[in-house]
Order: C-alpha cells, then sequence, then structure tokens
C-alpha cells in the first residue's frame, strides 16, 4: 500500500494545523494509514510529519505579522523535521 502522505507545502496554515491536530498524537489506526504501512515507527513518524506541519503553519502565520525573525526560526524547525523524515515519506 502506497502512503498517503499529503504535500505539506501546499496547505493553508488553518489545514496544517488541522492535520496537526488529528497527528501530534495519532492513533494507530490513523498513523498506520497515513503512514500506508505497520512499520516499525509507524506513529513516530506520524508525528514528525505533524511537528513539521504545525511549524510550517507557525512560520507562516509569523510572516504575516512581519515577524520574519520568528519565521526562519519555526521555518528551520521544519526543515529538521523534514530531513529526519525517510525518503519514501517526503514529498
Amino acid at each position: 500500500m502506497a502512503n498517503t502522505i499529503p504535500n505539506l507545502d501546499c496547505m493553508s496554515s488553518d489545514e496544517l494545523m488541522a492535520f496537526w491536530k488529528r497527528y501530534h498524537r495519532p492513533s494507530r489506526k490513523d498513523a498506520a494509514e497515513l503512514i500506508g504501512e505497520r512499520r516499525k515507527g509507524y506513529t513516530t513518524l506520524a508525528s514528525e510529519l505533524a511537528c513539521y506541519a504545525c511549524n510550517k503553519a507557525v512560520a507562516m502565520d509569523c510572516r504575516l505579522k512581519g515577524n520574519i525573525q520568528s519565521a526562519l526560526v519555526y521555518e528551520r524547525c521544519a526543515e529538521l523535521s523534514y530531513e529526519r523524515l525517510p525518503d519514501d515519506l517526503r514529498w
């Protein structure tokens, strides 16, 4: 079964936060559906994606408010989450 990872970079801040709410502490069922297989650490991987989504949303909101320095910090946190993902879970 292929994974169902959406392109989080195409989501609005509200969509990213909704993703975070669902997956930051995912049920095993939700994590398995998102990741696409019951591989080792699948709930942790779903949480890592949620972390990315939250940091990306906050960075977007900071930029809208003109707080560029804070946005850069949150963007870097999102990048670090992305870098921790296995290649097949990246968009």
